[in-house]
């Protein structure tokens, strides 16, 4: 029985007593892929996989918002992005559209991050574009990280009750 020692060894039937078999290999290879493809989608469409994941109704953010001024209290939504990013260059006709569709009920800022350092800071703002819908008394009621169409922006501005 040459050769049967072998053949029967290791874990079913695989030759060896360490190692794994084609099959397995494949789906190991399969698997890291599988994960790569998680990790680097995630980051084309803007979502983080770890660390601050986004914040719904009951945010701890201060009432006061330094460097903005909003003497009338309205809801804001403010986005933080910069020029040169492309989903950023995307935000601004939706929040321009959106800034005139609701003026005097909603104020819009568009935050470039190079001038609103300290902001990024107290909104833990990791990716941009970042848009934070806050209400009037202060507190954050949605945000959202990447490109957000003018549907979805009304939508969150509806389940705030901030109405056109």
């Amino acid at each position: 029985m040459k050769g049967s020692a072998e053949k029967n060894s290791g874990p079913r039937g695989l030759k060896g007593s360490i190692g794994f078999g084609p099959r397995l290999r494949r789906i190991a290879v399969l698997g890291g892929i599988g994960i790569l493809a998680v990790v680097f989608g995630s980051m084309l469409v803007g979502v983080p996989l770890w660390g601050h994941r986004p914040q719904e109704a009951g945010g701890a953010d201060p009432p006061q918002i330094k460097g903005i001024e909003n003497p009338k209290n309205l809801p804001m939504l403010l986005d933080f992005g910069r020029g040169v990013c492309i989903p950023c260059k995307m935000m601004k006709p939706v929040l321009e559209e959106v800034a005139k569709e609701y003026d005097g009920k909603l104020l819009v800022k568009i935050l470039e991050i190079d001038q609103y350092r300290d902001l990024m800071k107290q909104f833990q703002v990791h990716l941009i574009p970042t848009q934070i819908f806050i209400d009037s008394k202060g507190k954050v009621f949605h945000r959202h990280e990447g490109f957000m169409d003018k549907a979805s922006v009304v939508e969150v501005l509806t389940r705030m009750g901030v109405k056109r």
